[in-house]
């Protein structure tokens, strides 16, 4: 297994990642998901991806975590807040407290290593406000994450899909606050090149393979072809080679 560190954070983490919420989160059972995630960490897999949005995968992740006794310092633990109830949905201060507070109550723990703001930097119905209200709930949200770090609910903080404008929006925040900065963000493809090069944003993605495994079709053993994808082509990496072709 390959480690690397999270960004231009000293977090350290495998280049393969366990998703929690895909993993654990459809009708498997307890003893099926224990022997998924003890062959992940035996394979050198040190990170674990969760989110309150399916509090049934978080407390399987938690009471397994436990269970296996494992030094905390070898495990990194991610989650998501933003799903609460259809009331409290969103990424306000009180959002993001209370939902972290819950995560952290069903996984078991005291404390995670990095937790995301999603589905975005900023509350989704902020689109079309007058800019001046955006940057005033993305300081909000990024109080917020400064305040759970602070409390020592969190190490780092990260931003789920959100679109670059606002991801170098809610950096600039942090920067002028001397508050914390996002570390990375949680997407399906790496982030914009420029996050990278400027600002250093990591990048934890999830389901890599979706889009298959090259753009052009490829014969499958019994002849049957890859059907392209309806994704695109490829965003560039930030070395400026493609993800494939």
């Amino acid at each position: 297994m390959k480690y690397r560190n999270l960004g231009r954070s000293g977090l350290r983490v495998s280049c393969l990642g366990l998703g929690a919420r895909g993993t654990f989160g459809a009708g498997i059972s307890d003893e099926a998901a224990e022997r998924v995630l003890s062959a992940a960490y035996e394979s050198g897999v040190t990170l674990f991806d969760a989110a309150e949005a399916s509090g049934r995968a978080e407390k399987m992740l938690g009471k397994i975590l436990r269970s296996k006794g494992w030094r905390r310092s070898s495990y990194v633990v991610t989650t998501r807040v933003f799903w609460g109830g259809q009331a409290d949905r969103g990424l306000s201060r009180k959002r993001v407290l209370e939902g972290l507070r819950g995560s952290l109550q069903r996984l078991q723990l005291d404390y995670v290593d990095v937790v995301f703001a999603g589905p975005r930097p900023g509350p989704a119905h902020t689109e079309g406000l007058d800019p001046t209200l955006r940057l005033l709930r993305l300081e909000e949200l990024v109080r917020a994450m400064s305040d759970v770090i602070d409390q020592g609910l969190a190490l780092y903080w990260g931003t789920a899909g959100g679109a670059p404008g606002d991801v170098m929006d809610a950096y600039a925040v942090a920067r002028q606050f001397n508050l914390v900065a996002p570390v990375c963000q949680w997407a399906e493809l790496p982030p914009e090149p420029r996050l990278f090069r400027q600002i250093g944003l990591g990048a934890v993605t999830w389901s890599p393979l979706a889009p298959g495994p090259t753009l052009e079709e490829e014969p499958l053993p019994h002849g049957r072809p890859i059907a392209k994808p309806s994704y695109g082509p490829p965003p560039p990496l930030p070395h400026g080679r493609p993800i494939a072709k």
